[in-house]
């Protein structure tokens, strides 16, 4: 076919005037030259950046998968599920029974142990009261060490104490100590023996002791006023039951109790012959070494007084003995009132 020539008419003034085309070929490939010049101005401004080539092949590694065939895979599946279903069962069950043989072992070993326990425990209680008896008798077997010791750590104990009658010759009594204390000082500042001593609220002057009233008759007789009302009586100074008394206490008396009784039938006796026997005299040397022998270690203090005056009323009779002073004489007897009225002082304080 012939192309078409391109061509423009324009009537001016009622004239045709034929104008040419531009050539569109030439614009079409002017413009491209135009892109093309601008592409290449881009690809002068763009830096190309490669890719590390270890990155790359580390890429493609993970990206390559293998290709198994689906036949394959499923018979591998059921291949696996056959063998391993056996191994479990299997393994299951011999775990059970080693588990169940186990707790046996250990409930047989858990039960044999408590039953030992159980035995030992009956056996300690079955000798327990064999060791308590046997450690009872070695106590009383060896009474006298242990005494001693308790005596030294002040432990007490129940005491049964006795009541201590003896003859007295009352030279009066009053209602207050003050009144009383005016007779004693009268006396003994004559040369006479006297105390005051309190019984039942009342003050009591005793002016000569003896074992027993009979035996003051010669000891009455030295008191010459008879318009005086001395008299001789029994007077008791009482006992009784006291849950905690010293053991110190409660062993030295009952060791002088003894000593003083005898101490008081010399003494008194003496006022009636007027000498002490050769007899009384080696009891008197005896009782020395009585008096010697008591410990007053942690004793009572009216206690330890007691003994004290025992021992003075032991020697002052000695010394009568060979001097026949009848001032000696007296003051065994004043020590002797001494020794019951601290004696009396110290049942006092019992409980």
């Amino acid at each position: 076919m012939d192309k078409h020539q391109n061509k423009i008419s324009i009537k001016i003034n009622g004239k045709e005037r034929t104008v040419p085309e531009r050539n569109n070929e030439h614009f079409q490939l002017h413009q491209a030259d135009e892109e093309i010049a601008a592409a290449r101005e881009e690809e002068e401004n763009f830096t190309w950046v490669l890719p590390d080539e270890s990155i790359q092949n580390e890429k493609m590694q993970k990206d390559e998968r293998p290709i198994i065939p689906i036949e394959d895979l499923r018979d591998a599946i059921s291949s696996n599920r056959k063998g391993i279903r056996p191994t479990r069962i299997k393994g299951n069950q011999i775990f059970t029974l080693k588990q169940i043989v186990m707790t046996t072992i250990l409930a047989v070993f858990i039960g044999v142990g408590f039953g030992i326990m159980i035995l030992m425990v009956v056996k300690d209680t079955n000798q327990k009261p064999v060791n308590t008896t046997t450690s009872s008798v070695s106590a009383n077997e060896k009474s006298k060490p242990e005494d001693k010791s308790d005596a030294k750590a002040g432990k007490t104990s129940a005491f049964q104490l006795e009541p201590l009658s003896i003859g007295v010759i009352q030279g009066g009594r009053f209602s207050t100590a003050d009144a009383a204390d005016v007779i004693v000082n009268e006396l003994k500042a004559a040369g006479y023996a006297a105390i005051e001593i309190e019984q039942d609220g009342f003050f009591y002057v005793l002016i000569g002791a003896g074992l027993v009233k009979e035996d003051l008759a010669g000891l009455k007789s030295k008191y010459t006023d008879p318009d005086t009302g001395y008299f001789a009586k029994e007077f008791v100074i009482n006992g009784g039951s006291y849950k905690t008394v010293p053991v110190a206490d409660s062993n030295l008396i009952s060791h002088s109790i003894e000593v003083f009784q005898e101490l008081l039938s010399i003494s008194s006796q003496a006022f009636n012959t007027g000498a002490i026997s050769e007899e009384q005299s080696k009891q008197l040397e005896g009782l020395d070494g009585k008096l010697k022998s008591i410990k007053l270690e942690g004793v009572n203090e009216k206690l330890s007084n007691f003994v004290n005056s025992l021992s003075n009323s032991q020697e002052y009779l000695h010394t009568y003995k060979k001097s026949d002073n009848d001032k000696a004489l007296w003051q065994s007897q004043q020590s002797l009132l001494d020794a019951y009225k601290n004696y009396g002082q110290w049942v006092g304080q019992l409980k």
